[in-house]
């Protein structure tokens, strides 16, 4: 990916409905997943990720069905996808099916070598890692969806992850996911990632977003919700940034 500053614009699918989300626990539907993507891509944004947060959960394939509709649409921005990548195969079938990236989160705990295997597949530069934070009594933690508990940072497996084996990584703060403009910035000071962040949850601030990438290690900002509340919202936040 270019070194450039980036706006990724977040869609979260769940019953394969494109939904709002609040911390992991609370969603609204949108509507069909293609259609919100077409209006991002239309609105101009730098990125587009599509997260499937069920089909991890419930132990499936990557929603194929989904993907190509979207991928059918001709867009013109670059997509990356999340959800149900456990294999190497898993991934490679992701990107011909025409999404450029992919974005790998669970698998960082179940088996993280499996990463590396991924990345001689599709190349470093395709891979994503999420990673969702919990900041809880000055600790850090990993907030594992699945199992819904919280794992000392320090005690995750990503130390088994060759760091030539994927691009970015993505931090969402999991309490301000879906909130407005609180994104928790003692992650950034108690996290030591070298790799380049996008950082996701609670940044809806132009001011904050400013600050945010100013930061040498953060690539990226990525935004959901907020995007979805007004057809003008990405272009007016596109233009104060480049303003700034």
């Amino acid at each position: 990916m270019t070194n450039q500053k980036r706006i990724i614009a977040s869609v979260i699918i769940k019953d394969d409905l494109a939904v709002q989300s609040f911390s992991y626990k609370k969603y609204l539907p949108l509507g069909k997943p293609e259609v919100v993507v077409e209006n991002l891509n239309w609105w101009g944004a730098d990125e587009i990720i599509i997260i499937d947060i069920d089909r991890t959960r419930q132990k499936k394939e990557p929603n194929y069905k989904i993907i190509d509709q979207i991928v059918k649409k001709n867009l013109s921005t670059p997509l990356m996808y999340s959800g149900g990548i456990r294999t190497k195969y898993d991934a490679k079938n992701v990107v011909n099916s025409g999404v450029e990236r992919i974005c790998v989160e669970n698998i960082i705990n179940e088996n993280p070598k499996v990463i590396n295997d991924i990345s001689g597949v599709i190349g470093a530069q395709a891979i994503v890692l999420s990673i969702p934070i919990v900041v809880k009594k000055n600790n850090v933690y990993y907030y594992d969806y699945i199992k819904k508990k919280n794992i000392d940072i320090e005690k995750n497996k990503i130390k088994l992850i060759d760091r030539n084996s994927y691009s970015e990584i993505l931090i969402t703060d999991k309490e301000n996911e879906g909130s407005k403009n609180l994104f928790n910035l003692d992650i950034l000071k108690k996290i030591n990632f070298k790799k380049n962040l996008i950082l996701f949850g609670g940044i809806t601030s132009k001011n904050k977003i400013n600050h945010l990438l100013s930061k040498k290690n953060v690539s990226a900002i990525s935004i959901g919700n907020s995007l979805n509340y007004s057809e003008t919202s990405y272009q007016n936040l596109k233009k104060n940034l480049k303003k700034n």
